[in-house]
């Protein structure tokens, strides 16, 4: 368990019984950080198009057309 607090007996109260402490300014520097990780995780990761393909690079891309053609000469 994490407290956070400023105030030095609540503090003390909870190093006392095991717990870990951060002051008020500490929570609020890792609460903004942990936000700008989230923020830059999810602009990271969302797609340029709606299509699952549009995620693929170009080489990806043209051996996935290579094997649908293949696959489409076999059935001829």
């Amino acid at each position: 368990m994490i407290v956070a607090t400023s105030d030095r007996a609540q503090w003390m109260t909870a190093v006392g019984y095991g717990a870990e402490w951060m002051s008020s300014p500490m929570l609020i520097q890792a609460a903004l950080a942990s936000g700008k990780l989230l923020q830059n995780h999810r602009s990271a990761r969302r797609p340029k198009a709606r299509f699952l393909s549009s995620g693929l690079d170009d080489t990806v891309r043209s051996q996935l057309a290579q094997l649908r053609q293949d696959l489409l000469n076999r059935g001829s």
